[in-house]
């Protein structure tokens, strides 16, 4: 692309979806949520006020620079995702209509935290799109203050009715996102709460994922695959998922040396990676991609820590 993009960003490698274009409609920390886990950091405009914060045609633009260029890597999804709640977007049913016009080989999803599907015009603006991934990070009002910290206009009870009504209004991939927070939201008799509020949402599949990288509050720690595996169990006959890690290689055409440090700038600000995600996701050398991630953090245009016993990039703390 001959002019760095606002609004696109990626492929990010997901460990759900491949090759995920991601698409952020929002400023910056713009959410109706606060959670404990976010890889974005704290919210910043707690809301839960909808806007047309761009103009779709720009977005499209974007788009169609980012699938004409010659460095351009494969993607297997566009998603609308990033630093902020994409419903909040006024425009969203309008975009996504234009993706699916202009590619329509490619499906088209969207993360959402859930907690506007209450509103008819938030949830007819979804039903364009190929997968909706709503989540489901509590069954009981007082876990989905602690993990989710909600702004106040919106209640548990406008929360659950929203993910209820969605299932009936929407035809396409309905996915819930069940976040387990060891000690938080694990134990055996939540996971049996968690069973039944997901036997009234009726999605078609749940998706078990844990904390991967560095979340808002510290001691805030993840589960491990075993643990996350005796959660499917006992969510059966649910039909999960756990959430693994990222494996697909990436086949891109290679980034100009200009191109690389606003590029890997560009995902890292959106999400923290580590270097094998970044190399795998920009098709970079490993060798060179290191040596760019030295030289950004010496900068101070990314920041570096350890989670876990692996090492994370993401943007500096504003």
């Amino acid at each position: 692309m001959t002019v760095k993009p606002k609004f696109i960003f990626g492929p990010v490698p997901s460990r759900r979806l491949g090759r995920s274009l991601g698409i952020d409609v929002t400023p910056r920390k713009t959410c109706t949520f606060d959670c404990l886990y976010c890889e974005c950091g704290r919210t910043t405009e707690l809301t839960v006020d909808r806007s047309c914060f761009a103009d779709p045609g720009l977005i499209l633009n974007e788009l169609r620079e980012y699938f004409t260029s010659e460095a351009s890597a494969p993607v297997d999804v566009i998603t609308f995702s990033g630093s902020g709640e994409p419903t909040l977007y006024t425009h969203l049913n309008e975009l996504i209509y234009g993706i699916k016009k202009l590619y329509p080989g490619i499906p088209v999803g969207v993360l959402t935290n859930g907690s506007l599907l209450w509103n008819d015009e938030v949830r007819r603006a979804l039903i364009l799109a190929d997968f909706v991934v709503p989540s489901l990070d509590a069954p009981s009002p007082e876990i989905w203050r602690r993990i989710n910290r909600p702004h106040p206009a919106i209640s548990w009870d406008q929360y659950v009715k929203g993910l209820v009504a969605f299932r009936k209004d929407y035809s396409g991939s309905y996915v819930l996102e069940v976040f387990l927070l060891k000690g938080i939201n694990d134990s055996p008799e939540i996971l049996e709460s968690f069973k039944r509020l997901i036997g009234k949402i009726k999605p078609d599949l749940v998706d078990l994922n844990t904390l991967a990288r560095p979340g808002t509050a510290s001691g805030v720690q993840g589960l491990d695959e075993e643990e996350l595996v005796n959660a499917a169990a006992t969510l059966r006959p649910f039909k999960c998922r756990v959430i693994g890690k990222y494996r697909k290689k990436n086949s891109a055409k290679p980034l100009t040396p200009f191109q690389i440090p606003d590029k890997v700038i560009a995902v890292v600000s959106r999400r923290p990676c580590t270097a094998d995600e970044l190399a795998d996701s920009l098709a970079i050398p490993f060798d060179r991609l290191q040596g760019l991630l030295d030289e950004l953090t010496t900068s101070g245009k990314v920041k570096k820590e350890k989670v876990a016993g692996r090492i994370f990039y993401s943007a500096p703390s504003e």
